[in-house]
């Protein structure tokens, strides 16, 4: 295993960790916990984790993967 997919195995475990802990919020928890999550995209130098972010944000607003 390469860095590369160890880095990416990790970060797939952390979003799944998030979205299901986002499940046991109100919804008022989960507009912050998503207002938190965009407030880090714009703060993130990388488009890439900035798009990430946005997308992880949708998922714990919408419940949904579909854009």
């Amino acid at each position: 295993m390469t860095l590369k997919d160890y880095i990416g195995e990790r970060a797939e475990q952390e979003v799944r960790t998030v979205i299901a802990y986002s499940l046991t919020l109100s919804n008022d928890g989960k507009k912050n916990l998503a207002s938190t999550i965009r407030s880090e995209a714009i703060d993130s130098t990388s488009v890439i984790v900035s798009d990430l972010l946005n997308k992880i944000a949708v998922v714990i607003e919408t419940g949904s993967t579909e854009e």
